[in-house]
């Protein structure tokens, strides 16, 4: 019974992750059009996409010391919900600002379900299975990110670009759902 409880918890965790993660790598393939559209400098189209990292970079630890003060499950429904929002406000943007803000917010939500996902699974896990679990989580996480540029890129040449990064958003906010159900 205990077995099948932590493998129960990694899958529904992984499961969370890729769906936050298939958002992460949405602006990637995108980006062109993005600083077409608003006639973007490089440098500032470089900020665009090292904005949802810079967000994490500088989040993590502040939704770390809120996950242990407040929870874990508060953290890892409300991370996929504001990473879900950022993507489908990076879509729905309209100007530069807007779409850097979009990506701020999506970059906390990430830094806040993966500190806490972390989190949650180093509590419900022993040192005997616990980097079976957490390498099962890390793995979702990286099917998320690799298989987010191609499909965004996918849908942006049938879509638009706008479109596209919106239904990504759409995928994450469905991640925030089902750890709400789990």
């Amino acid at each position: 019974p205990q077995r099948f409880a932590v493998t129960q918890i990694a899958m529904d965790v992984a499961i969370v992750t890729s769906s936050v993660y298939l958002g992460q790598g949405a602006v990637g393939p995108v980006l062109p059009d993005i600083a077409f559209d608003f006639r973007l400098s490089v440098v500032t189209a470089g900020l665009v996409f090292s904005s949802f990292a810079l967000a994490r970079l500088f989040l993590n630890v502040p939704f770390g010391f809120l996950s242990d003060r407040h929870g874990r499950r508060r953290m890892m429904i409300a991370g996929p919900l504001l990473a879900g929002l950022g993507l489908v406000g990076s879509g729905l943007s309209s100007s530069i600002f807007p779409l850097l803000a979009m990506r701020v917010v999506g970059g906390a939500g990430s830094a806040m379900y993966m500190t806490a996902a972390e989190a949650y699974l180093a509590d419900s896990t022993t040192g005997e299975n616990r980097a079976r679990v957490i390498s099962v989580n890390q793995g979702a996480l990286l099917i998320g990110a690799a298989i987010s540029p191609a499909r965004t890129g996918l849908l942006a040449e049938q879509i638009g670009w706008h479109q596209a990064v919106v239904t990504m958003g759409i995928i994450s906010l469905g991640g925030a759902i089902f750890a709400a159900l789990r």
